[in-house]
């Protein structure tokens, strides 16, 4: 590793080890779960560019921080992390409550005339860390007005009159780092309108909140009081965490097997029967040397439903965000990693995709109607897809 790239490293882990310490003065529960919310504040989130590009650099670019989709019954401290998140670099944060008569300018905001001449409102989407709550809650149209933020970091406004080439002088690019995080409750039915599989797609990640022990909850209620008398200091700045980032995207190494292996276990989300027959993938095993996918696990009966295979449990599975996502955050997965385990080099390690798969490709799988039968004894949909990745990240072989 070059020496100035070594003394970088180390004066950037120096700075998160301090974000991690002061997180865990305000948040009780699973370090792991703290960490993998670090992960996506550090990676860089993938913007899908022209065809055809020459290199992997050119099929992405940079964009703003992997959106987090956060499912979980109230009360289990999202907002509070979210806010954490914004008050670690000094960024700013803001809170969008979402219900049936939210309307998209409210998010985004919108055009004005004042003296004959037009001026843009900005909205509270204008932040550094965004969360949606409830997102369940608002109608169709309000749920799709996050989708240019999320992916390109931007919002574009549509002032009246104008001609269709003067309208991309007003896309605008949001405060940098952007990072959105959306919350839902599983437990309600009433009023809400769950996400599509293709918007929940565009999620970084999905992680599972942490299960409070006797002991935690314990603490939570100690730490109370002293809610009101503490504020969360900065112990660093944005122009840090950007550097941060950029640093971790550009330095971090991701070799060609473990590239291979991101795509395996993308591929292994896509229901068999469908993708590939029995004869295609005897030939694609004999022919491709350099791709050899496990795939006899595809057909054995999985832990939780002992009479169903993977084929009748997923309808469709990760789009190619997925592996994108995958990578970029396995960087950050490697760089908080590096110190722990006493690393000689920043690479990705196939351990630090297993660590996170689950958390980035489970809420992209698509379930088939027996799935969805099933997965009322095992919690839910969200549960359930998270026990089929998991079979999958144990039988994919590295």
């Amino acid at each position: 590793m070059d020496e100035n790239v070594r003394l970088d490293l180390e004066k950037y882990l120096a700075i998160t080890d301090k974000e991690f310490e002061k997180i865990r003065e305000f948040v009780v529960g699973d370090s792991g779960e703290i960490a993998r919310l670090q992960m996506c504040r550090l990676a860089v989130a993938p913007r899908m560019s022209k065809s055809g590009a020459d290199s992997y650099k050119e099929r992405i670019m940079l964009g703003p921080c992997p959106p987090v989709f956060l499912n979980e019954v109230p009360g289990t401290g999202k907002t509070l992390r979210a806010k954490i998140m914004a008050d670690l670099t000094g960024g700013r944060f803001s809170r969008i409550q979402c219900n049936p008569d939210l309307r998209a300018s409210k998010v985004l905001g919108g055009a004005r005339i004042i003296n004959d001449e037009w001026y843009i409102d900005y909205g509270p989407i204008w932040a550094n860390v965004v969360l949606v709550d409830e997102i369940n809650r608002a109608d169709e149209d309000t749920q799709s007005a996050f989708l240019e933020a999320m992916g390109e970091g931007t919002v574009t406004y549509a002032i009246p009159g104008e001609k269709d080439e003067d309208r991309r002088k007003n896309t605008k690019q949001l405060p940098d780092p952007f990072q959105l995080y959306a919350t839902q409750n599983p437990l309600e039915q009433k009023g809400v309108k769950p996400l599509p599989e293709a918007q929940l797609d565009r999620f970084g990640m999905a992680p599972k909140m942490p299960d409070y022990s006797s002991d935690d909850l314990k603490e939570i209620v100690a730490r109370n009081k002293k809610f009101d008398k503490m504020t969360v200091e900065p112990v660093s700045t944005i122009e840090n965490l950007q550097f941060r980032r950029k640093f971790i995207y550009e330095e971090a190494v991701v070799s060609d097997d473990m590239r291979t292996y991101i795509t395996n276990l993308t591929r292994a989300t896509h229901n068999p029967s469908k993708s590939h027959s029995f004869d295609e993938r005897k030939r694609a095993l004999k022919s491709e040397k350099e791709f050899r996918p496990n795939w006899e696990y595809i057909w054995k009966e999985t832990k939780f439903a002992e009479k169903y295979g993977l084929e009748e449990l997923i309808s469709n599975g990760s789009s190619p965000r997925g592996p994108l996502f995958l990578e970029n955050i396995s960087k950050a997965a490697s760089f908080l990693a590096h110190k722990k385990e006493n690393r000689s080099e920043l690479r990705v390690l196939p351990k630090d995709v297993q660590k996170i798969a689950v958390d980035v490709l489970a809420h992209r799988i698509w379930l088939t109607p027996t799935a969805k039968l099933l997965a009322h004894d095992f919690g839910g949909e969200y549960i359930m897809r998270r026990l089929i990745m998991e079979h999958i990240v144990e039988n994919v072989e590295w």
